[in-house]
């Protein structure tokens, strides 16, 4: 199996020069980057915090129409990674390549509600790791044309985050600027005495949220819903089929919640669930997440009907919604 130094070097090859290709080149070579990624994930190369029998259980408690309702998910302690537990690269994938992974393995991605959680239990732990954006990452890494850091640009065109022109947007889906995140990342943790809970921060989350339905109104495409709340809050800009750059971070959950409802006289009735089936009840939604998703349609390029389509979250309701 390819080690994580392997892995490096096949993206690069995979992926090739960002800023010679033509935009449709640069996507065609990353489809073939994430099915490369999917068939390491599928032969099993992963780390061990990746196996489903190492993830760690967070419980959400809140109290719905009188009724007390804990619901445990058992949750992935880090980001998609591929390679040996010494020797492994966190990588980005796709929507729907992350949902094919899912699918595969009865696995399910969170909500900006677990999101929050996992970033406070990583922040309680010493796991929270601070994220390392693109300007910082073309310090780092180096163009291969010139020799030189990406920050310094080519003929004049020193990089310029407040532009977010072409230069820039085109490293931003470079495997370059993957694997500078991904060494700085690894080198923060050895800082930090590698802490084995929950790890968080370092990584913007694809994610579950009522704002996938927004572009998908009885069989029109989809976007794709990115949350990391101190950086960049949430956003819903891009196309599903985006290809995912070097920020986004896809982090599984087992697709199985145990729940526990105390109801008004005291009664306690216990029972599994699938995460699917718990984000789309009317009611109990409202425990592991702040809007009601049909995760079963979600990021497979299906339409989603509703009867009518749910409220567009806002930053007051949501911030509402939190306490």
């Amino acid at each position: 199996m390819d080690s994580g130094a392997e892995i490096a070097n096949r993206l690069r090859q995979i992926i090739g020069d960002v800023m010679t290709q033509s935009e449709g080149e640069t996507r065609r070579r990353r489809v073939q980057a994430e099915e490369y990624i999917f068939q390491q994930v599928r032969i099993g190369n992963v780390p061990d915090f990746m196996r489903p029998e190492n993830y760690q259980s967070i419980t959400f408690e809140r109290t719905i129409d009188g009724r007390k309702v804990k619901a445990t998910v058992r949750i992935c302690p880090d980001y998609l990674a591929i390679g040996s537990n010494d020797d492994h690269i966190l990588v980005p994938l796709s929507a729907p390549v992350a949902q094919r992974i899912a699918d595969n393995f009865g696995l399910a991605l969170p909500t900006t509600l677990i999101v929050d959680a996992l970033d406070a239990e990583a922040k309680r732990t010493g796991g929270y790791i601070g994220f390392y954006a693109a300007p910082k990452l073309a310090e780092g890494a180096t163009n291969s044309r010139t020799g030189r850091p990406v920050v310094e640009g080519e003929g004049g065109q020193r990089w310029n985050f407040q532009r977010q022109g072409g230069y820039e947007g085109r490293w931003m889906l470079s495997a370059e600027f993957i694997i500078e995140q991904n060494r700085l990342i690894t080198e923060a943790r050895a800082r930090a005495g590698n802490p084995q809970g929950i790890r968080s921060g370092h990584k913007k989350d694809v994610i579950y949220d009522p704002f996938n339905y927004i572009r998908s109104n009885e069989g029109s495409g989809q976007c794709v819903v990115i949350y990391h709340r101190p950086v960049q809050g949430l956003s819903y800009t891009h196309d599903v089929s985006y290809p995912g750059d070097y920020s986004h971070g896809i982090r599984f959950l087992d697709s199985n919640v145990s729940l526990e409802i105390t109801e008004r006289d005291g009664r306690v009735t216990r029972d599994t669930r699938s995460f699917a089936s718990v984000l789309n009840d009317v009611d109990l939604y409202r425990v592991i997440s702040l809007g009601r998703v049909d995760a079963s349609r979600v990021y497979r390029n299906q339409p989603i009907p509703l009867h009518a389509p749910p409220p567009r979250p806002t930053a007051q309701n949501r911030e509402a919604q939190r306490h």
